[in-house]
């Protein structure tokens, strides 16, 4: 994780493919709308990506990246609630 930190921002292309599956697949079930979960996943990966800075390095960054998605998801479901 300090080399995505760092200048080289190729490595996080690594860890969007190690993770975007299991994400889209969270997502879905917990908005039930494939599509509106893979913008979802791309916001939460923006999101991640602009914040890396105050990620602590100590932490599991899996952990991280799915509370993203679960907001980004709890957000959405507020949102267009019926």
């Amino acid at each position: 994780m300090g080399k995505v930190r760092s200048s080289n921002h190729d490595f996080y292309a690594v860890i969007i493919k190690r993770y975007e599956n299991k994400l889209l697949r969270y997502a879905t079930n917990l908005i039930k709308d494939r599509d509106k979960a893979v913008d979802i996943i791309q916001q939460s990966f923006i999101k991640a990506f602009i914040n890396l800075k105050s990620f602590n390095i100590k932490k599991n960054f899996s952990n991280w990246i799915y509370r993203i998605v679960h907001n980004e998801g709890i957000n959405f479901l507020k949102k267009y609630q019926k």
